[in-house]
């Protein structure tokens, strides 16, 4: 089904086929099938009162004629949308159907004879056999025979949808809606009679009458006539064969009421005739001929606005190149002062910068002296301490050893106290070596004094460095005691 649905997308090409979702609603009239009528007066009524689509520029000499390229513009003919509403129950679908011969000979008066016309131009000069024009004005009835017939055996045998074509005035029928689409009609109604244009404005009605509103359609205006009645009768007895051939389907699929050739007289138009049909092709062409001019008048006009409005274009964009180009220069003169400012900033920070880090660079060589100052002053240090344990060591042991045989020594004839209070005021005025004296002379008299003897070992040291670094480190000289005491 997909494909039949795409086949038949493709042959409508969005022309005589009318959709409405509101009133769910799908018909589809083929050409020289009253579609010009039907589709104006389901328009009209369904959609658009107001007519304001007939402001549409057509070439036709009938404006009704403006709904087929109205409808085309604004309906959605796409494969999906068919689809979707042939699977819809609700819908109500509408096939119109015409006798072929008839629909073939309708179009030939209406259409292919009129030369300007591009129906003519596109699908039968350029398949006729000869290059003289039509034999027009008709003076005579085998002129007009002899045209009439040797259009009819154009659309025939080399008609559209042969070449793969799009459909025209005079293709099947068949050619155009796949018969395995046809059991998905609701209903297909033969127009070619009075009866049919009764039966369908009912079927339309009744299904109408579903909806709340109800509208209801009140006949079919007769628009885009043919300027001759039953003009079958004007077709030779070969081409009449040749029409029941290629229109064998469209009689099997179609309820159509169908004859046979042999029953077929050929007759030729009156002169009354010939003279409505020349008064016809001559006000046809005359409406080709005055669209061709209005066409031509509308690009003439067209052209010119468009180059004024390029023209206005083009000063408006001068003007703004010109606003662009100053803006331009603004923001690049701003841009430059920016930049300076921003380069001088920037340069303002790197000398600071400069400037911070070589502050740390000297301190960070301080620190590194410092760190090796204390590395070598905590050497020095160790080696005084281990000096001074030695020097106690020795002192001790020449006490022990000689302490028998030395003399008293003299003694101060200061007591303790007043001697390590004056040391450590000699300390103080940084006398040491009067301190160092006095220390001595204290600690003679008390050898069990520790406070006394890292005094003594503090002023005694020839490193200033160290010295001050004991000084600082160990308590003040103290009687022993002055220790109890406290």
């Amino acid at each position: 089904m997909n494909d039949n649905i795409q086949y038949l997308s493709k042959r409508l090409a969005g022309n005589c086929i009318f959709i409405n979702d509101k009133y769910q609603l799908l018909l589809i009239a083929p050409q020289k099938c009253g579609s010009t009528s039907i589709l104006k007066s389901l328009y009209d009524r369904l959609v658009e009162p107001s007519r304001k689509y007939e402001n549409t520029f057509s070439h036709e000499y009938t404006k009704e004629l403006c709904i087929h390229k109205h409808l085309k513009s604004t309906q959605d003919c796409s494969p999906t949308n068919l689809k979707r509403i042939f699977a819809d129950q609700n819908y109500q679908k509408i096939l119109v159907a015409r006798d072929p011969i008839d629909r073939l000979c309708s179009s030939i008066c209406s259409k292919y004879l009129l030369e300007s016309t591009h129906f003519y131009q596109q699908e039968i000069k350029k398949k006729r056999t000869n290059d003289n024009p039509l034999s027009q004005p008709y003076t005579n009835t085998d002129h007009f025979l002899s045209d009439f017939n040797e259009i009819a055996n154009i659309l025939l045998t080399k008609g559209t949808i042969f070449e793969d074509e799009k459909a025209s005035h005079a293709s099947p029928i068949s050619d155009i809606v796949p018969k395995e689409l046809l059991p998905f009609f609701d209903k297909i109604i033969d127009i070619t009679k009075k009866e049919g244009w009764a039966s369908l404005k009912g079927s339309i009605n009744q299904h109408l009458g579903k909806h709340p509103d109800h509208p209801q359609i009140e006949g079919f205006p007769h628009v885009n006539e043919n300027p001759l009645s039953q003009s079958r009768r004007f077709l030779s007895s070969q081409n009449i064969a040749i029409a029941f051939g290629r229109y064998s389907e469209d009689y099997q699929n179609l309820p159509l009421l169908s004859s046979h050739a042999d029953e077929h007289t050929q007759t030729p138009p009156s002169p009354q005739e010939l003279k409505s049909l020349n008064t016809f092709i001559s006000l046809g062409n005359r409406a080709v001929d005055l669209f061709n001019i209005g066409k031509d008048l509308i690009s003439e006009e067209k052209e010119s606005i468009r180059k004024k409005h390029m023209a206005k274009l083009e000063s408006l964009k001068d003007a703004h190149m010109a606003k662009l180009e100053s803006l331009k220069d603004t923001h690049k003169a701003k841009l430059e002062s920016l930049k300076d400012t921003h380069k001088a900033k920037l340069h303002a920070a790197v000398n600071n910068n400069a400037n911070k880090l070589s502050e740390l660079r000297i301190k960070n060589k301080q620190l590194i002296a410092l760190e090796e100052l204390s590395r070598r002053t905590a050497e020095e240090l160790l080696v005084e301490s281990h000096g001074l344990q030695e020097l106690n060591r020795k002192l001790k042991e020449e006490i022990q050893n000689h302490s028998s045989h030395m003399p008293p020594e003299k003694t101060s004839d200061l007591d303790l106290t007043t001697l390590t209070r004056r040391a450590e005021k000699r300390i103080r005025n940084k006398n040491y070596r009067s301190a160092q004296e006095l220390l001595n002379e204290a600690y003679s008299m008390d050898k069990n004094n520790r406070s006394i003897l890292l005094r003594l070992w503090a002023v005694s040291s020839k490193n200033q460095v160290v010295r001050l670094i004991m000084l600082w480190i160990t308590p003040s000289a103290k009687n022993s005691k002055n220790i109890n005491e406290a």
